[in-house]
């Protein structure tokens, strides 16, 4: 009998090589599907929620992304559009050091303007007159600025400079793959949090008061600086947290600003369109997101009937039939749980309920302010300034200010039919009539109406943002025969409460909250850096089999 030595043959060796060649293709083949068949569904198509689908896609492209919207994909980023130019409803300002949403708008190949205009005529009002106005002429200008705040605004501007550097360090410790499970981290890293546990107020007092900053420093504060927070978040200065005020001055600043030219909600609306994703459901208001026993996701949507958008999304229609069971009028839950989710709403007022999650997340309360934009096509009044005539460009307000709108920006001018102009006229006629006016204040009226229809086809434009819609007597007092071109109103970013409390990013395993940093500062790019540390928690997590995290 032969004795084979300890082992096998030259043979059986060639095999076991061979059959442990197949068993490594086998699991890479086995976990090639498993991470795969990762589901993730994205709560919100706005900024934030499709930038997270974009890193997501970037991280994982495998993974199956599916995104809801209660409305139509482009969340706050509003427009309208006349005379063929795209008019931005909220902010249309993009800065310079801003990475992702610069990118982004390349990479979907839309057109980053340089904006020009940032040191073009403006004034400042305080309620009762004019506190400054600046022409456009750089060397009156300045010689005014000085003489009113000294050289405060240099100080202001150093400091908003350097929380935008601080900002900047966040690129390449996300690019490193840092995650953060709480926008306090985020914010401690980046060497910022202690700025969103101050009022804006209170900083600038402090950081302002001494030699030589400190002649002129409380009116820099309340009119220069504090007309600047009511334009972008229509807060004063008490009620802003330094952090989010920096950012407001950041475009004074340092003025590398663009705009996109097809409009800020073409980026979130292009990158819906691009990415490949496994569905895209508009009309689709999710209710509840509830962790199961297997650790998966349900969600519970209240769908609206014609939910899935024409056109780019229009084959996705039958998809969603076969993985969904509902009435299309009333409340339904998807067939398939989702391994992660990223909600990229506010949760307040959103309507969406978090269930089954153990401990419950801890979510401090926050409120939204409403806006509302109107554009207006008229002539400023001066009577309602208290002036003989109104200065050139945009009307800022004080911080205090109590006045109806908090900025009142000039657009340059549109093309107005002329039935519309006479119809401003006339119902303006017809209210002076009815408050007592004389029957040749009439006729004078419509000799003017005659002459407005005849030469007056170009009327200026302006964007007005206000905490209610603007009533017609207060429209009649702002301008001379005006026509509303369009009015919106929307809970557009947080009443600010320093010292700010923040909900965790990280609100259940692989449950995300990408809104959790907008308390810090309200904007854009804040969105996409939240957006991008959700992408990369839940790569983190979803990759763990035990699905637990440490912090970072």
């Amino acid at each position: 009998m032969l004795c084979m030595p300890f082992g096998t043959s030259r043979s059986g060796r060639a095999i076991t090589v061979i059959a442990m060649h197949y068993l490594v293709v086998a699991l890479l083949l086995l976990s090639t599907q498993l991470t795969a068949s990762k589901r993730i569904a994205i709560v919100g198509g706005g900024i934030g929620g499709t930038t997270a689908a974009y890193f997501l896609k970037e991280l994982e492209p495998t993974w199956q992304l599916e995104l809801y919207e209660r409305g139509q994909v482009g969340g706050r980023t509003q427009e309208f559009t006349t005379d063929g130019r795209v008019w931005e409803l909220g902010a249309s300002i993009i800065h310079g050091q801003n990475q992702y949403v610069l990118s982004l708008t390349k990479l979907m190949n839309l057109t980053a303007v340089e904006m020009d205009d940032m040191g073009s005529a403006f004034s400042i009002y305080d309620g009762q007159k004019f506190t400054f106005t600046q022409t456009g002429s750089r060397l009156l200008d300045t010689f005014r600025a000085l003489r009113r705040y000294g050289i405060s605004p240099l100080r202001y501007k150093q400091l908003s400079q350097e929380m935008a550097r601080r900002f900047g360090s966040i690129y390449e410790l996300q690019k490193q793959g840092r995650v953060f499970l709480n926008p306090s981290d985020m914010l401690a890293a980046m060497q910022l949090y202690n700025l969103t546990q101050q009022q804006a107020a209170d900083y600038m007092q402090a950081e302002l008061h001494h030699i030589p900053w400190r002649f002129g420093a409380a009116r820099f504060a309340e009119e220069l600086a504090g007309a600047v927070n009511r334009v972008n978040y229509n807060q004063p200065n008490q009620a802003m947290n330094a952090l989010a005020g920096l950012v407001s001055y950041l475009p004074a600043a340092d003025p590398d600003v663009y705009m996109i030219k097809e409009g800020n909600a073409a980026l979130p609306h292009k990158l819906a369109a691009r990415l490949g994703l496994q569905a895209v459901h508009t009309g689709a208001a999710v209710t509840a997101v509830q962790l199961d026993s297997n650790g998966q996701y349900m969600l519970t949507i209240q769908q609206q009937a014609n939910s899935i958008a024409a056109g780019v999304f229009a084959q996705q229609q039958q998809q969603r039939r076969e993985e969904q069971q509902c009435d299309k009028t009333s409340a339904m839950t998807t067939l398939k749980p989702f391994d992660g989710v990223v909600i990229a709403t506010p949760l307040e007022g959103s309507g969406v309920q978090l269930l089954g999650l153990t401990p419950e997340p801890k979510i401090p309360k926050r409120t939204y302010q409403t806006t509302v934009t109107t554009y207006v096509a008229g002539h400023l009044n001066a009577s309602y300034f208290k002036v003989a005539s109104v200065p050139d460009g945009d009307v800022l307000v004080t911080s205090t200010a109590d006045t109806p709108f908090s900025v009142i920006a000039s657009k340059g001018n549109i093309p107005i039919e002329q039935t519309h102009v006479a119809a401003a006229a006339a119902a303006a006629s017809d209210r002076q009539l009815q408050a007592g006016g004389q029957q040749n204040d009439r006729k004078h009226t419509d000799g003017a109406n005659q002459h407005q229809q005849q030469r007056q086809l170009q009327l200026p434009l302006w964007k007005i943002f206000s905490e209610a819609p603007l009533s017609g007597d207060l429209l009649e007092q702002l301008f001379i025969n005006s026509t509303v071109v369009v009015s919106k109103g929307w809970k557009a970013y947080p009443r600010f409460d320093p010292p700010e409390k923040f909900a965790p990013f990280l609100l259940g395993p692989a449950l995300c909250y990408n809104n959790a940093l907008e308390n810090a500062a309200s904007a854009m790019e804040v969105a996409a850096v939240a957006a991008r540390n959700c992408a990369l928690l839940l790569q983190k997590q979803l990759a763990d089999s035990t699905r637990q995290m440490t912090a970072s």
